[in-house]
């Protein structure tokens, strides 16, 4: 991991406050702070060609002028930013894959579990084909991840996660979401391991 804060940017005033959160909190963990912008072609229909000129030069204009209204506020910050092209949900994934933590506005989440939902209902469709009597609720929810499933899971029958099979000298290990749903679930809970 770098030591290093992502927020997400889209010109919206709730990005402007995510932004100035994220620095406030690089500043207390003595992190860098890296502002992202990202642009999806898609938008502009299937034929188009890279972003409009008038268009990119507000989304480098949007990161300039954040970045020097960071730096103006937290004079003593590393501020790097960065644009980049595609969804939200995958751009702001990739720009923060080694970042200490992501910081988005409330509509950058809505846009991120936009696209969770539609991998989700991808995922899923082989399966409601095979098994089209099985009834399936699938939701994606933001928070933190063991708390979110024993809300779920509240009066299920059965609770049923995940584990990784991994080789290990120790023996074998669950990871801390499986740990603490088995621990917190007033229901059974079935531990399924896969690789």
């Amino acid at each position: 991991m770098a030591n290093r804060i992502t927020v997400g940017l889209d010109g919206s005033g709730a990005a402007g406050a995510a932004a100035d959160w994220a620095a406030c909190e690089a500043e207390l963990r003595s992190a860098d702070l890296e502002p992202v912008h990202a642009e999806d072609w898609a938008q502009y229909g299937p034929f188009a060609a890279p972003l409009p000129e008038p268009r990119h030069q507000w989304a480098e204009d949007l990161l300039a002028l954040t970045r020097e209204r960071l730096l103006r506020a937290h004079s003593t910050l590393a501020v790097s930013t960065r644009g980049t092209q595609g969804a939200a949900d995958t751009a702001l994934a990739s720009a923060a894959a080694d970042a200490d933590m992501l910081v988005l506005d409330p509509g950058v989440q809505g846009e991120i579990a936009d696209g969770l939902r539609s991998t989700l209902r991808e995922l899923l469709s082989p399966w409601k084909e095979k098994y089209p009597s099985l009834a399936v609720d699938a939701r994606t929810v933001i928070g933190q991840h063991a708390v979110q499933i024993l809300e779920a899971a509240a009066g299920a029958a059965l609770v049923v996660v995940g584990r990784h099979i991994r080789r290990s000298a120790l023996g074998t290990r669950i990871g801390p979401i499986t740990h603490a749903v088995m621990h917190h679930s007033r229901s059974p809970v079935a531990v399924v391991a896969h690789d």
